[in-house]
């Protein structure tokens, strides 16, 4: 008999948070067939360098990283974090051959050969004795823009960048010279780089080096589209550990499965991230009796909102400050939540459906207001892309705004302007009869 701990080990394998490859049939993965395609032609151009931005926890990493290895690119990746220097990237790029770890999971592979890397790797020294390692990382310290082009056109690989919201200003200026040296200079198949982030990293690097007009290419992944969907992606793993659930349970009626539908959504509303940790909340009761029930999910999510609305206290009184000060704002939010809140949404789209209730001009004004207090990203080439900046916040704020009288503790916060009716649930889910 499994135990317990064994048990919850299996879950969090399943229901992991970390960037997972989903191009091996043993991690759960859930298909996102137009994001996949539009990434994987972008790899297939040489001298083209890929931006994935969008909100945190929507699955940015695992995209791709999969979209690498179903190419069959190999790749090294360095993780940006918040003190790193120049020279400290280069460190890390010149020993990701060497190690068997990535830098973001223990689990996860470079997605590149490393004992053919090794062979290649030259950096015209002799070791004398020296460590390796070490002898890399000193060599590494004089490295600069031209030789990590050359660097990933003698090996042809891809370097993937993740987190690159965390780039201080230099490392934005060098790899924004590496991304046109690799479109001129150093061009071969698959040298080129990924980058991976949130908040306006496309913007940032277009602003460094104008000059990448034309070879750099953005791609804003957003959460997941549809209730259905976040329920699917729950049922992949509730299946990968062979437990039954209310989707396939004869024993649990339409009514009580869209039920569950709407619980999942109202707490996570698609980010895979927040999705991976009900998950493991809920299949954690799995243990020992093989299925999953509908007060399973109910117990792991009906208090979701409030503990997130606690946890946003502070940032949910701006957003409805904003909304007193500018009723504009209350217009935009409602076409932002119409579509889905944690969607990618274009500036011109809600300027073109909000001009039938409201001026353009205070329309853009209120997108101006939500971009200043940091609810919205602006980014794209022309700044036309937006995405919420933190969609859990963003999220809970339409929970809480669309039925205030759920929500004691945030009604001293709200007056009658504040309270909206957002089409937050049931114009977004097809209810099976």
């Amino acid at each position: 008999m499994i135990t317990r701990k064994s048990w919850s080990y299996k879950v969090g394998r399943v229901f992991n948070t970390k960037p997972r490859d989903g191009s091996k049939e043993t991690n759960v993965w859930l298909p996102r067939l137009k994001n996949e395609q539009r990434l994987s032609e972008l790899l297939a151009i040489e001298g083209i360098n890929i931006i994935i931005d969008g909100p945190t926890g929507t699955g940015k990493s695992s995209l791709a990283i999969t979209a690498l290895n179903k190419e069959k690119i190999d790749f090294c990746l360095v993780q940006i974090t918040k003190n790193m220097t120049w020279q400290t990237f280069c460190r890390e790029l010149a020993v990701c051959g060497e190690n068997d770890k990535c830098s973001i999971s223990t689990e996860l592979l470079l997605g590149i050969d490393k004992v053919s890397l090794k062979d290649r790797l030259n950096f015209g020294k002799e070791s004398n004795g020296i460590d390796k390692l070490e002898l890399l990382k000193s060599t590494a310290d004089s490295w600069n823009e031209h030789d990590i082009c050359n660097f990933l056109r003698n090996n042809n690989i891809a370097l993937m960048i993740d987190d690159f919201e965390r780039a201080n200003e230099d490392i934005i200026i060098r790899i924004s010279d590496v991304c046109k040296l690799l479109t001129q200079s150093y061009a071969s198949p698959n040298a080129k780089l990924v980058i991976v982030g949130t908040d306006d990293i496309f913007s940032r690097l277009y602003r460094a080096n104008e000059s990448l007009d034309g070879r750099i290419k953005e791609l804003s992944i957003g959460t997941l589209p549809t209730p259905e969907d976040s329920w699917k992606f729950m049922q992949l793993g509730f299946e990968a550990l062979g437990l039954k659930h209310p989707a396939n349970d004869r024993y649990v009626s339409s009514d009580e499965n869209n039920k569950c539908m709407k619980l999942i959504y109202t707490a996570a509303d698609g980010l895979f991230k927040s999705l991976s940790e009900i998950g493991y909340e809920i299949a954690k009761e799995g243990y020992n009796r093989n299925r999953i029930s509908p007060k399973d999910i109910e117990k792991a999510t009906i208090d979701l909102p409030s503990v997130n609305f606690r946890r946003f206290r502070r940032s949910f009184k701006e957003v409805t400050k904003a909304i007193e000060n500018n009723p504009s704002i209350r217009t935009v939010l409602e076409f932002l939540f119409e579509k889905g809140i944690g969607q990618i949404h274009y500036w011109e789209d809600i300027t073109y459906k909000a001009k039938k209730i409201i001026p353009e001009e205070h329309c853009d004004n209120a997108i101006g207001q939500l971009i200043k207090i940091k609810f919205l990203i602006q980014t794209g080439e022309s700044g036309d892309i937006l995405f919420v900046d933190k969609p859990t916040l963003a999220h809970t704020t339409g929970v809480i705004l669309s039925n205030p009288d759920k929500f004691p503790e945030a009604s001293e916060l709200l007056t009658k302007n504040c309270q909206m009716q957002i089409p937050f649930y049931d114009k977004r889910i097809f209810v099976k009869d």
